[in-house]
């Protein structure tokens, strides 16, 4: 299950009436192009400082998830949002009241929801960017290499061509 904003919505209404009995409003949506976050709540304070402002769930699309751990991610980002608005938790943080809540609903329910997760084992996404590394040598000092990420194919080759264009032009200097 690849989070985008047809899953989300669809799992949060059947998480909101499953595990929240449809306390909490439909929030925004959000797609998070990354590996290092697995999904996000978001919020803004008004000018008077109501909490109620600009709710927005995040969730990466970098995974194909299951659809148990997509659940216990939203469920998880739920979590923020009810405390948000029904509990005293005003940071949104992974404080007692979180903790005792994720493990009400992991008892209750036998879900899964944590504060880290090792998602090594989660396939990647069709839009997970491909994570290739080349090496090349800096023209401006003689032994430095550094590596730099590469988007796609033909982008390497272009980054190659202008290596060995560099290298050819600095062994017609040394001629």
């Amino acid at each position: 299950m690849i989070a985008d904003l047809n899953t989300m919505p669809h799992m949060f209404w059947r998480c909101n009436r499953e595990f929240f009995d449809h306390k909490l409003p439909t929030p925004k949506w959000g797609i998070m192009h990354t590996y290092r976050n697995l999904g996000r709540f978001e919020y803004l304070r008004n000018e008077k400082g109501k909490k109620r402002r600009h709710i927005k769930i995040l969730m990466s699309d970098y995974f194909d998830f299951d659809e148990e751990t997509f659940m216990n991610i939203m469920v998880h980002e739920m979590i923020h949002y009810y405390l948000l608005l029904f509990g005293t938790d005003d940071k949104c943080d992974h404080g007692a009241d979180f903790k005792a809540m994720a493990q009400e609903k992991n008892q209750k329910y036998g879900l899964n929801i944590t504060t880290t997760f090792d998602a090594s084992s989660i396939p990647e996404s069709s839009f997970a960017p491909k994570r290739t590394w080349w090496r090349c040598f800096n023209a401006r000092a003689k032994y430095s290499t550094t590596y730099r990420p590469v988007a796609s194919s033909s982008r390497l080759v272009k980054l190659i061509h202008e290596a060995d264009h560099h290298a050819a032009k600095k062994a017609e200097k040394a001629e």
